[in-house]
């Protein structure tokens, strides 16, 4: 059912400290086109939920406050995005009184700011800690469950993300046992191999003769280790991945590169371009030349000696198209502020042009045909 279907939107903190064309606050949020609003980060620190900056929790307010004009829309908040085991995360888990502590604290907080549910965001296996967690997600549950009967609130939210690649989710997550106490199960189905193979790679392909590399491949797996499909939600990011080229003639899939890019003005990591610095910089650059891989329904530019994978609207239709097909519950979009929030910098006036896609808006007067097809 495509009423159920799961948009699911993480807003950034980190934004607080951009500037000039990057600057995002909740009020840029489009409310219509979310069915959950996750705020990411915030902290764990001595096995407590709390937050990086004061200012956090004003955004809160801000982001709650959107509810009334989408009071369907969940707000939630994450934790995680470590890049590495997290020293605070093993001893929270570590045994059940520090558990307890966490899990009774957390509701307390989230009831605290009227926030509708938790999340946890894994970019890597947590694999010494993996039944540990299990434990702790069926705590959640019973005490969301529990608070809910007691206040006559509805039950807050408990979702999970998990690394896309197999390996990963196999020996760090008993997906088995945690999705029977999650609302949903997000992967992050992108930056599979980052620069470590040292050539050109699709960011986030639907396919791949590589299969252990492609959504398809990923979200099959998930569902293979018993992951209901209506609870399974595709992550999709809504930036770029940037090589520079070893050999500017040499514009493949596989093409030897000399590194990532440097960091872009709003996204500020090396080789990642926002979705919005892709429109500002390369779509109406008439240097530059639009490709589509039909063998991994993805889409890549050049220009110069740069080679950029990234999503547009084509093919983002081809995903949530497979989504459907799939009956899988939904996707994820990281995040909002990549995508072209003001409709200024793809110059169109439309404002989340990719975000549109994914929630199921496809107005094809907006679409920039000229990177639809290869030249």
């Amino acid at each position: 059912d495509i009423s159920d279907f799961r948009t699911v939107c993480y807003y950034l903190r980190w934004d607080q400290r951009q500037d000039k064309i990057s600057i995002f606050s909740p009020q840029d949020v489009d409310t219509s086109l979310c069915t959950h609003l996750i705020y990411a980060f915030v902290k764990l620190e001595n096995i407590t939920l709390g937050i990086y900056e004061e200012n956090d929790e004003k955004i809160f307010e801000e982001l709650i406050k959107l509810k009334e004009t989408n009071r369907d829309l969940k707000v939630m908040l994450s934790i995680g995005g470590w890049n590495e085991i997290n020293t605070d995360l093993s001893m929270m888990l570590s045994n059940h009184v520090s558990r307890k502590h966490f899990i009774n604290q957390s509701v307390e907080y989230l009831r605290k700011w009227n926030l509708d549910g938790l999340d946890f965001h894994f970019y890597h296996p947590i694999n010494e800690c993996k039944q540990k967690l299990t434990y702790l997600i069926q705590g959640l549950r019973d005490a969301f469950t529990s608070e809910s009967r007691t206040t006559g609130k509805p039950s807050m939210e408990l979702s999970i993300a998990v690394p896309g690649n197999t390996e990963d989710i196999k020996n760090g997550f008993e997906l088995d046992q945690l999705h029977k106490n999650l609302n949903f199960v997000s992967i992050i189905v992108y930056d599979y191999d980052g620069w470590s193979q040292n050539v050109t790679r699709h960011n986030s392909p639907l396919f791949s003769n590589n299969n252990s590399s492609s959504l398809s491949w990923s979200t099959s797996y998930v569902e293979l280790s018993g992951v209901e499909p209506s609870k399974i939600v595709v992550g999709v990011p809504l930036y770029g991945r940037c090589f520079i080229l070893e050999d500017s003639n040499n514009t493949k899939v596989g093409a030897l590169v000399a590194g990532p890019c440097p960091s872009g003005e709003y996204s500020h990591i090396p080789g990642v371009v926002s979705y919005a610095e892709i429109c500002l910089t390369y779509i109406n650059n008439p240097e530059t030349k639009f490709y589509w891989s039909d063998e991994h329904q993805a889409s890549y530019l050049v220009y110069k000696n740069l080679w950029i994978s990234y999503e547009n609207e084509r093919s983002l239709v081809r995903k949530v198209d497979y989504l459907y097909q799939k009956n899988y519950g939904g996707c994820m979009a990281w995040n909002l502020q990549f995508d072209d929030f003001n409709g200024n910098f793809c110059n169109t006036g439309l404002r989340f042009p990719l975000l549109k896609v994914l929630s199921g808006e496809r107005d094809i007067k907006y679409v920039h045909l000229s990177h639809l097809f290869c030249f």
